[in-house]
Protein backbone atom coordinates (compact mmCIF):
# COMPACT_ATOMS: atom_id res chain seq x y z
CA UNK A 1 0.00 0.00 0.00
CA UNK A 2 2.94 2.72 0.54
CA UNK A 3 3.68 2.35 -2.86
CA UNK A 4 -0.38 3.21 -4.47
CA UNK A 5 -0.15 5.73 -1.38
CA UNK A 6 3.27 7.48 -2.96
CA UNK A 7 2.09 7.30 -5.97
CA UNK A 8 -1.43 9.47 -5.36
CA UNK A 9 0.34 11.72 -3.55
CA UNK A 10 3.39 12.68 -5.82
CA UNK A 11 2.20 12.19 -9.31
CA UNK A 12 -0.36 15.04 -10.69
CA UNK A 13 -1.44 15.23 -14.06
CA UNK A 14 -3.23 12.79 -16.45
CA UNK A 15 -3.31 9.17 -14.66
CA UNK A 16 -4.17 7.80 -18.28
CA UNK A 17 -0.59 9.45 -19.87
CA UNK A 18 1.16 7.85 -17.03
CA UNK A 19 -0.28 4.51 -17.61
CA UNK A 20 0.71 4.76 -21.14
CA UNK A 21 4.20 5.55 -20.33
CA UNK A 22 4.45 2.48 -18.15
CA UNK A 23 2.67 0.07 -20.50
CA UNK A 24 5.00 1.34 -23.14
CA UNK A 25 7.91 0.55 -21.29
CA UNK A 26 6.75 -2.82 -20.23
CA UNK A 27 6.30 -3.59 -24.31
CA UNK A 28 9.38 -2.09 -25.26
CA UNK A 29 10.58 -4.58 -22.59
CA UNK A 30 9.79 -7.43 -24.29
CA UNK A 31 11.04 -6.28 -27.59
CA UNK A 32 14.12 -5.77 -25.97
CA UNK A 33 14.16 -9.47 -24.78
CA UNK A 34 13.07 -10.73 -27.91
CA UNK A 35 16.21 -9.06 -30.10
CA UNK A 36 18.65 -9.59 -27.57
CA UNK A 37 18.55 -12.93 -27.50
CA UNK A 38 18.48 -12.81 -31.28
CA UNK A 39 21.92 -10.62 -30.64
CA UNK A 40 23.13 -13.57 -28.31
CA UNK A 41 22.84 -16.51 -30.41
CA UNK A 42 22.76 -15.43 -34.14
CA UNK A 43 25.23 -12.30 -34.01
CA UNK A 44 27.18 -13.32 -31.17
CA UNK A 45 27.86 -9.72 -29.56
CA UNK A 46 29.37 -11.33 -26.80
CA UNK A 47 26.73 -9.59 -24.21
CA UNK A 48 23.95 -11.37 -22.74
CA UNK A 49 20.81 -11.10 -22.71
CA UNK A 50 20.95 -9.43 -18.90
CA UNK A 51 23.40 -6.96 -19.68
CA UNK A 52 20.65 -5.63 -22.75
CA UNK A 53 18.35 -6.21 -20.44
CA UNK A 54 19.76 -4.10 -17.59
CA UNK A 55 21.09 -1.10 -20.31
CA UNK A 56 17.43 -0.78 -21.51
CA UNK A 57 15.86 -0.36 -18.20
CA UNK A 58 17.90 2.39 -17.23
CA UNK A 59 17.54 4.01 -19.90
CA UNK A 60 13.79 3.55 -19.18
CA UNK A 61 14.33 4.33 -15.52
CA UNK A 62 16.62 8.12 -16.71
CA UNK A 63 13.40 8.33 -19.36
CA UNK A 64 11.20 8.11 -17.02
CA UNK A 65 12.69 10.19 -13.68
CA UNK A 66 13.28 12.89 -16.17
CA UNK A 67 9.65 13.32 -17.19
CA UNK A 68 8.95 13.28 -13.26
CA UNK A 69 11.35 15.72 -12.67
CA UNK A 70 9.99 18.04 -14.99
CA UNK A 71 6.26 17.47 -14.31
CA UNK A 72 7.18 18.59 -11.10
CA UNK A 73 8.18 22.44 -12.80
CA UNK A 74 5.22 24.84 -12.79
CA UNK A 75 4.21 25.61 -16.55
CA UNK A 76 4.76 28.87 -15.92
CA UNK A 77 8.63 28.55 -16.30
CA UNK A 78 8.15 26.49 -19.79
CA UNK A 79 6.72 30.23 -21.48
CA UNK A 80 10.13 31.32 -21.98
CA UNK A 81 11.41 28.64 -23.79
CA UNK A 82 8.60 27.95 -25.82
CA UNK A 83 8.53 31.49 -27.05
CA UNK A 84 12.56 30.83 -27.96
CA UNK A 85 11.85 27.44 -29.25
CA UNK A 86 9.10 28.78 -32.06
CA UNK A 87 11.16 31.69 -32.92
CA UNK A 88 13.99 29.42 -33.39
CA UNK A 89 11.78 27.00 -35.12
CA UNK A 90 10.55 29.80 -38.01
CA UNK A 91 14.46 30.65 -38.11
CA UNK A 92 14.79 27.07 -38.92
CA UNK A 93 12.06 27.06 -41.52
CA UNK A 94 13.37 29.83 -43.53
CA UNK A 95 16.62 28.67 -43.24
CA UNK A 96 15.50 25.57 -44.94
CA UNK A 97 13.80 27.02 -47.52
CA UNK A 98 16.65 29.10 -48.33
CA UNK A 99 18.75 25.94 -48.59
CA UNK A 100 16.35 23.66 -50.77
CA UNK A 101 15.73 27.18 -53.15
CA UNK A 102 19.93 26.94 -53.45
CA UNK A 103 20.07 23.26 -53.83
CA UNK A 104 17.50 23.34 -56.60
CA UNK A 105 19.35 25.98 -58.57
CA UNK A 106 22.33 23.49 -58.81
CA UNK A 107 20.39 21.05 -59.68
CA UNK A 108 21.56 18.55 -57.14
CA UNK A 109 20.38 16.29 -54.57
CA UNK A 110 19.88 17.96 -51.14
CA UNK A 111 22.82 15.27 -50.15
CA UNK A 112 25.02 17.36 -52.20
CA UNK A 113 26.22 14.55 -54.46
CA UNK A 114 26.27 15.15 -58.57
CA UNK A 115 23.74 13.47 -60.33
Amino acid sequence: MFVIDWIAKNIKGDKTLWALIVIFAFISSLAVYSTSSNLEYVVRTGTTTAGYFFKHFLFVGLGISTAFVVHKIPYRFFAPASRLGTSLSYRDYCLWLFLLALLSKRRTPVGGLTC
